[in-house]
């Protein structure tokens, strides 16, 4: 990392045992020392009967929601521009209605490259290898299917990304950008939602992250059907990026 890159930021933050810091969909720019003894997140919330949950934080990187549900055969989730987060997971079927809907899709073309630059990954866009490339988080889940007079579950929405950039980084918590999980019908024959994808997190440091915490990019867990209703499927994993910057 240039000196520049982080003149404006705070010189160390620490992060106490219960806090969240829900990093909203922007870069966190630590100058010095980031020490997390609590929880930095942005999480894809999770689905409620046919209504999906909100979007992570999106005020920076990109982030989706899970498909609504309906009375009908499933929805689709739309698809995601990311490359480097999780698939969605597919709706339930239901016997009226047949197969849920997919889960939303993930590019991944250029991979994870050019989330090693710190310009890049704070910048969340890039030019790299002759295309564009979109940091953002995990694709939505697809709804289930309804049985014609009861609604399928809603599927849950991705996990966002999480953009860490600091001198140096002890992580005893948790920094996650885990998928929200599939809804579950309310009544009915009626199939579960999709389970989010996860999301990405990127951590660039100047020195190797050290402490005991996790970090997550779990998918969300598909919704269980409801009758004769089959439970969606969960996510895919996303990715954690980790890059020694000079």
């Amino acid at each position: 990392m240039q000196e520049g890159f982080l003149t404006n930021s705070p010189s160390s933050l620490t992060v106490d045992s219960d806090v969240t810091l829900d990093t909203a969909g922007l870069p966190l720019l630590v100058a010095g020392a980031l020490l997390n003894n609590g929880t930095i997140a942005n999480t894809g919330p999770a689905g409620s009967g046919a209504s999906p949950g909100g979007f992570a934080g999106n005020l920076m990187y990109g982030a989706f929601q899970g498909a609504a549900g309906s009375v009908n055969a499933g929805a689709a989730a739309p698809a995601a521009g990311s490359t480097a987060a999780g698939a969605g997971g597919a709706g339930g079927a239901s016997v009226a209605k047949g197969a849920g809907g997919a889960g939303g899709t993930v590019a991944s073309s250029s991979g994870t490259a050019a989330w090693r630059v710190p310009y890049a990954a704070t910048a969340g866009v890039a030019a790299w290898g002759g295309a564009a490339a979109v940091l953002a988080g995990g694709a939505g889940g697809g709804s289930g299917s309804g049985d014609g007079t009861n609604s399928g579950g809603a599927g849950g929405s991705g996990g966002g990304a999480v953009v860490i950039c600091a001198k140096s980084l002890a992580n005893n918590g948790l920094i996650t950008a885990a998928g929200g999980a599939g809804a579950s019908p309310i009544t009915g024959n009626a199939g579960g939602g999709g389970g989010g994808g996860g999301g990405t997190v990127v951590l660039i440091t100047q020195s190797t992250m050290t402490g005991t915490g996790t970090v997550s990019v779990s998918p969300g867990a598909g919704g269980g059907g409801h009758g004769t209703g089959s439970t969606g499927s969960a996510g895919s994993s996303g990715q954690v990026i980790q890059e020694l910057a000079a």
